[in-house]
């Protein structure tokens, strides 16, 4: 596998596959899914991780995280 492929399946040693949890997140607070509203909420968070998953939303949302 490539090393992008290795990162997205969460086999690059870090803590595990992450693909769809901001999604979860969202859905779980009422939102049909990484809407700019979730994403306006998601980052007044308390939870570390949830401001996390915020940022890396709104950047690829505007495109800052292309190939």
């Amino acid at each position: 596998m490539a090393e992008k492929e290795l990162w997205i399946t969460g086999m690059h040693g870090g803590k595990g596959p992450k693909k769809g949890r901001f999604t979860s997140w969202c859905k779980a607070h009422g939102f049909s899914g990484p809407t700019r509203a979730c994403i306006e909420v998601a980052s007044k968070s308390k939870d570390k991780s949830v401001r996390g998953m915020a940022i890396f939303a709104e950047r690829a949302k505007k495109g800052e995280l292309g190939d």
